[in-house]
């Protein structure tokens, strides 16, 4: 029978399933490649196919719908038996696709109900930390974000022609090197994609492989030093204090430090520095990247795109719940965390607005996310401006 079914790469519109050949059977087996709709639970009802397929051959492209959620078996059967033998099926697996802010079959449920990890570890601004994020907001626009009325986002929102180019540094340290050119290539696309509303794009500046560049020796920057520090390690402040004294040795202070790597004990995706520093980094679990990311439903490259947020100075927008001014901007309604794509939902009733589950900074599944607000868009431009002014092309308060 195929083993080792997989999802190997996607387009809009297709999904490639690779297998290893199960070289068993007669030489008339064949193999048929389906692709099943999730409902409220695993339908029968077969999306797409492709069928006849010769033995010997290991990949197929099937067409799908995006943003459907969706698992693909690979079947071995042997046309020419008399009477044809029951299909031996492989293990499903499951793939789902970003379209743009909804979700449909499994994704619109609560991960935390099937075992998914958590989302992020950031924490929450400090009071000093929002004073001074306030104090770069009034540097670039005269007031703080969260003191904007319509006509002060109108004038520095829409008219504003903010331009910056964020340089990108990968760290990554894997037993077994998942993160490809192409993954990371394709986890830059949906960064930039999320940030051009806020005139923000990103471009690699450097990649630092831990074993095949520094060695797995004890170098403080080698993949034992990784494992000995991280590794199967349950505590997230000592992994986190190792990786800010990593990128002090790395001395990376012209870019967005990101590692990914073998972090097993957390069940965390993704944790990051709040707002930009000398040194500014973050940490994203390898399978949260898109393309063959397995941790669904984080596998469509947002967990990056929440841990930037982090990192040019935006708190969750859950952040103090129903009370006071939440996450420090106020075009963000104030909620509760949510999970899945909970459609409609009013966390706090007795104020204004339903809860941002489609915003980059809730904990909603990936197909959920699909947005910042405004505010949030001037915060991160000031953060940028003040702290980082090289990655400025066209300052804020610009005007078209």
């Amino acid at each position: 029978m195929p083993t080792n079914v997989a999802q190997s790469g996607n387009t809009a519109n297709a999904v490639t399933i690779t297998w290893t050949d199960g070289a068993a059977g007669t030489p008339t087996e064949r193999y048929n490649v389906e692709c099943k709709i999730y409902q409220a639970s695993w339908s029968s009802t077969t999306m797409a196919s492709v069928t006849g397929i010769l033995r010997g051959t290991q990949s197929a492209s099937v067409p799908v719908n995006p943003g459907t959620l969706y698992t693909c078996y690979v079947a071995a059967y042997d046309p020419a038996a008399t009477p044809a033998y029951n299909p031996v099926v492989s293990t499903g697996i499951v793939v789902s696709y970003q379209n743009s802010g909804t979700c449909t079959g499994r994704d619109l449920l609560d991960p935390t109900s099937y075992g998914a990890p958590r989302r992020c570890d950031t924490a929450g601004a400090t009071r000093e930390q929002a004073e001074q994020f306030e104090e770069d907001q009034i540097a670039v626009f005269g007031k703080p974000v969260s003191r904007m009325t319509n006509a002060d986002i109108d004038s520095n929102g829409v008219l504003n022609n903010f331009a910056a180019t964020v340089p990108v540094c990968w760290y990554l340290c894997q037993a077994t090197q998942t993160l490809t050119d192409s993954r990371l290539a394709q986890q830059l696309t949906v960064m930039n994609n999320a940030y051009a509303s806020a005139g923000i794009s990103f471009s690699q500046l450097r990649k630092l492989n831990c074993r095949n560049d520094r060695g797995s020796g004890t170098s403080s920057t080698g993949y034992t030093q990784w494992m000995a520090n991280l590794g199967s390690n349950s505590n997230i402040d000592s992994g986190w204090s190792y990786l800010n004294s990593l990128t002090s040795t790395l001395g990376w202070n012209d870019c967005v430090t990101i590692y990914s790597g073998d972090w097993e004990g957390t069940g965390l995706l993704g944790i990051a520095q709040l707002g930009l520093n000398t040194y500014t980094m973050q940490y994203n679990y390898p399978t949260t990247f898109p393309g063959t990311g397995s941790v669904s439903p984080y596998n469509l490259g947002a967990t990056m795109v929440h841990e930037t947020g982090h990192n040019f100075s935006l708190d969750h927008v859950f952040n103090q719940g129903c009370s006071g001014l939440g996450d420090g901007v106020a075009d963000t309604p104030n909620g509760n965390t949510n999970y899945g794509c909970p459609v409609g939902q009013d966390s706090c009733p007795s104020s204004p607005g339903k809860d941002a589950i489609n915003n980059f900074m809730d904990y909603t599944n990936d197909c959920c996310m699909n947005y910042f607000s405004p505010q949030q868009a001037l915060a991160m431009q000031a953060n940028i401006q003040s702290r980082k002014p090289s990655w400025v092309t066209t300052p804020a308060g610009s005007r078209r």
